[in-house]
């Protein structure tokens, strides 16, 4: 249990867990409740004399650790205020972040969330065709059936540990139960993506621990089959689990041997081959990186998705000069939503355009052109230094030297990485009398 005097350092260690990731919000109820379920510590020597068996046998107090207003202000308070500050936080720079979903989504949303502690509980127990992206759960009888009995074996482990006077069995069915609760809103705020496998990071934990205190009663058992029962059990646990980690780290290695394996696991879903085909560009397999867009685009998108794999595919064509193509990939992005990455790319489209232009003149429409993109860009993404240097590029075409100057000045100071930002300040120091 938590000593009163780091409750307040407590507090903070759970706002910064808050601002990591917010799935650290299960410690509000978890803290206190292992003040209340878990017994306390006990002191040296206190079993001396106490043979083995009868300690393994013997039945844990529960913890009594007080309950006045003061013990519950002085120990838990900080961390309620700890979550009220990230909540206010939160709420003031991107809300409440739920979606909201359609009628038919919500009058399916208890069968979703059922189907979704099936899914969770089977992967929690027999973690076997481990896959990184679920785009559907599985609505079938069996799975409801499934997500049914999970909830109520977690529920009666609760009851029964609470009943027994066994604090640490309720202590873990809560923190299992509290660990995967935030992973389950996930059908509310991003309904096509339901579940993740690795949102079970903290639940799997609860549930080791639960496996191992139940193989430590087993293990203390009068009778030699449980005890030799328990030990082969945790034998094979041992060796399977060595197993299928070994074997799944390697499909996390890289992000190409990850997304190689869940396309794989998805075929017929846009966004693995999507992430496949941006893999395999970081490896410069161009060719097999435009098959792999050209294969998402071809299946069912979000307008989002869609967005991305044509500003892709345009610049896989930009970067073999193919500026026609490129332009016309770019404008079909942009026909659907604002997206100032396809915007900015057609004004370094029409830059290039400028360069290779025949004269002045053409020079110069090109240059308005490239313009014209780059502040659309702009309205949509003001804070991107990129875009500020290909607006000081299009305004240096234009003659507006002293304009040209201020972009140049402002990708600087919002963060231009090198070596543009050198050869930005190369080309400052070299004419200091633009105005």
């Amino acid at each position: 249990p938590l000593a009163p005097g780091l409750a307040w350092v407590a507090g903070a260690a759970l706002f910064l867990a808050l601002l990591s990731k917010e799935v650290a919000v299960s410690l509000v109820l978890l803290l206190p409740a292992a003040d209340l379920l878990l017994p306390p510590a006990t002191a040296p020597g206190t079993t001396a004399g106490v043979p083995r068996a009868q300690r393994r046998r013997a039945v844990p107090a529960r913890s009594t650790p007080g309950t006045s207003a003061s013990f519950a202000l002085g120990r838990w308070l900080p961390l309620a205020a700890a979550v009220g500050v990230y909540a206010i936080l939160r709420l003031s720079s991107i809300g409440h972040g739920v979606t909201t979903t359609s009628g038919e989504a919500q009058g399916s949303i208890a069968a979703s969330l059922v189907a979704a502690l099936a899914v969770y509980a089977g992967k929690l127990v027999l973690p076997w065709s481990l896959n990184a992206y679920i785009a559907k759960l599985p609505l079938g009888f069996a799975f409801l059936a499934a997500g049914a009995l999970a909830g109520g074996a977690l529920a009666a482990a609760f009851v029964w540990g609470l009943w027994s006077r066994r604090g640490a069995i309720a202590f873990l069915s809560l923190w299992l139960a509290a660990a995967l609760a935030p992973s389950l809103t996930i059908l509310f705020k991003i309904p096509e993506v339901p579940v993740a496998e690795r949102y079970l990071y903290l639940p799997s934990v609860a549930l080791c621990l639960l496996f191992g205190y139940g193989a430590g009663l087993a293990l203390a058992s009068e009778r030699r089959a449980v005890r030799v029962g328990a030990m082969s059990l945790l034998a094979a646990a041992l060796v399977a689990g060595s197993a299928v980690t070994v074997a799944r780290n390697r499909v996390w290695a890289s992000d190409l041997a990850l997304w190689t394996d869940t396309a794989a696991r998805n075929p017929g879903v846009s966004m693995p081959l999507r992430s496949l085909g941006t893999a395999l560009l970081r490896e410069q397999r161009v060719e097999e990186a435009e098959h792999a867009y050209e294969a998402a685009l071809a299946l069912p998108n979000t307008d989002v998705g869609r967005v991305t794999l044509l500003s892709n595919l345009g610049s896989v064509a930009l970067a073999r000069g193919s500026l026609d193509r490129a332009e016309d990939l770019y404008r079909q992005a942009a026909a659907i939503q604002a997206a100032p990455d396809a915007q900015y790319n057609l004004g370094v489209i029409g830059l290039r355009r400028a360069d290779q232009a025949r004269d002045e003149r053409e020079r110069a429409e090109f240059a308005r052109v490239a313009l014209a993109e780059l502040r659309r860009a702009e309205g949509s993404s003001p804070l991107d230094p990129d875009i500020q240097l290909a607006l000081a590029e299009a305004l240096t075409r234009l003659g507006h030297g002293g304009e040209a100057r201020v972009r140049y000045e402002r990708a600087l100071a919002l963060g231009l990485a090198d070596p543009a930002a050198g050869q930005v300040r190369a080309r400052l120091a070299e004419r200091p009398e633009s105005k």
